[in-house]
């Protein structure tokens, strides 16, 4: 298509006023680590586990990591999600408000990360999986899970240079919880990433001559 970056809807085309997923983008404001997105990402699907919801995590290609929740079937509306992961984001910006806070306002984010729950919301977007970013190197968001989230995996791992390129090894301390399964939508499901290369051509079955 000739662009970048690609941001999407929370909903597809055929059911726009309908979305299936829900979005938490953890944005670390200056003087946040890495460790403090991991650790807020794992209390924040620990958090969604006790509502009854699974979720995955996404690398954004920036600086944190988006936590997506599928909620196909559950009939919320663009509204509905606004207000709801509102409410989540509160509820755990509250254990931790030295750490954590819900407002966008700069003022407001320095030494704190910002559990962005404005993602969600008719009209409102977040960078798709597999786009690359308008960043130094392309790096490209990408779905990932939370063992290689807990095992040291960077926002910004992949790029178009290295599209694969294996996770550090370098363990992040996070939540001691219990892995749960990772639900990954049918929309955002890994498949392949073009790297540019061309697929090795089939040799053509030998024919024949007439006599």
């Amino acid at each position: 298509m000739g662009v970048i970056e690609l941001h999407t809807w929370n909903s597809t085309v055929d059911h726009l006023e309908q979305p299936d997923v829900m979005v938490f983008d953890l944005d670390p404001g200056p003087g946040i680590g890495m460790s403090c997105v991991v650790e807020t990402a794992f209390a924040l699907r620990d958090l969604l586990s006790g509502e009854g919801w699974e979720s995955w995590p996404k690398l954004t290609g920036g600086k944190g990591i988006h936590v997506m929740v599928p909620i196909i079937g559950h009939n919320l509306s663009h509204d509905d999600t606004h207000r709801y992961s509102r409410s989540l984001a509160e509820r755990l910006a509250a254990r931790q408000p030295d750490q954590l806070t819900t407002s966008a306002a700069l003022s407001a984010r320095e030494g704190r990360l910002f559990i962005d729950y404005l993602r969600n919301g008719r009209g409102t977007t977040a960078v798709a999986a597999f786009s690359p970013r308008a960043r130094r190197g392309f790096p490209i968001a990408a779905p990932t899970t939370w063992d290689a989230l807990r095992a040291g995996i960077r926002p910004d791992e992949y790029s178009l240079a290295r599209p694969w390129a294996s996770p550090p090894r370098r363990p992040i301390r996070a939540s001691t919880q219990p892995q749960r399964a990772v639900a990954i939508s049918a929309t955002e499901r890994p498949r392949t990433i073009v790297t540019g290369r061309r697929s090795p051509r089939r040799a053509k079955p030998a024919t024949r001559e007439k006599n």
